[in-house]
């Protein structure tokens, strides 16, 4: 307690599998849990990277309701499981918790069956949209809800200003009590995965939000407010094509102005083709990578047991090399 510290601690949960121990187990049961969101015309909001992590997740053969709202119960124990070990945590701080910054957050979202879709490297609202939760008594009012969008940008900016530290690391950060008392004069925030000719870029002021994929040519806008499930694409709506050419010209800006040629050419998307992504029954299938000695334990099972169970690693990660070098 008499000199500065920090601490970062990182759960791996809930990151698939979905397992949890015992009672964590049977704390939420399938009976209990919502139906994954599908609205009527979701195939219109996926992009190339849903139909690619659908393939190697072995989940793009139909839906079985009670087995997705299984894995829903199993990630809400996981879920649970992690917020009663952060609650260690924040009491063995004992009386120094009212003199320490906490900021809770998380990487990427679970799309767990909405959209019809798993895992995340996407831009819909259950992958992109993570919790961020601060807490500071005198800086941050307790309870208080922030509509304004936020970056993990933000973090380093943040625990330097607390520090008494002037420096930004980046000039996209911002101090989070800037956020949260209205004095941040930040308009946009940005997400990307993947470059080239599947890179996926999305901008957004908090209401409204627009993506671009390379490898679908296609653009997205949606109005949080209005249609939180993202369940109409507006951007060539008539209506709102204003929108669509704000957010585009500031997001292509944005890449112009730092020298990303990968993203941007002559003041518009580079053009990469459109990357199929019709994958036939079992084309990239994702073959889990194994232990050295597994094939030699596998051996020693004997006659009738063994068998050859290693395969190079091209054809483990076929998927994912499938597109690499592709230049334009």
């Amino acid at each position: 307690p008499n000199k500065p510290f920090f601490l970062m601690s990182s759960f791996i949960k809930p990151h698939p599998p979905f397992e949890n121990p015992v009672p964590w187990n049977k704390l939420y049961r399938m009976g209990q849990m919502p139906l994954p969101w599908r609205p009527e015309n979701y195939q219109d909001a996926l992009c190339y990277w849903n139909h690619f992590q659908n393939r190697y997740k072995y989940r793009d053969q139909g839906f079985d309701d009670n087995l997705l709202r299984t894995m829903k119960a199993a990630y809400y124990a996981a879920i649970s499981f992690v917020d009663w070990n952060v609650g260690r945590i924040l009491q063995a701080l004992g009386d120094e918790i009212d003199n320490t910054l906490i900021l809770y957050l998380s990487d990427h979202g679970e799309m767990l069956g909405d959209f019809g879709s798993f895992g995340k490297r996407n831009m819909l609202e259950p992958a992109a949209h993570v919790p961020m939760l601060a807490r500071l008594p005198g800086t941050f009012e307790g309870g208080k809800r922030i509509s304004a969008p936020t970056s993990n940008l933000d973090l380093f900016t943040t625990f330097t200003a607390a520090a008494g530290e002037a420096h930004t690391p980046h000039p996209e950060g911002q101090d989070l009590r800037a956020v949260a008392d209205g004095s941040s004069e930040r308009q946009y925030v940005y997400s990307q995965y993947g470059q080239k000719g599947t890179g996926l870029y999305l901008i957004t002021d908090g209401t409204w939000k627009y993506t671009y994929s390379a490898a679908d040519q296609k653009e997205w806008l949606f109005n949080l407010d209005l249609d939180p499930g993202e369940s109409r694409n507006l951007a060539h709506n008539g209506f709102y094509i204003q929108e669509t050419s704000r957010l585009r010209s500031a997001l292509i800006e944005r890449f112009t102005e730092a020298g990303y040629k990968k993203a941007v050419k002559k003041g518009t998307w580079r053009d990469y083709g459109v990357t199929d992504s019709n994958f036939g029954t079992d084309e990239y299938l994702l073959l889990q990578d194994l232990a050295e000695d597994l094939q030699e334990k596998i051996d020693d099972l004997g006659e009738g047991y063994a068998r050859n169970v290693t395969y190079p690693p091209a054809a483990s990660q076929s998927l994912f090399s499938r597109f690499r070098g592709a230049k334009k």
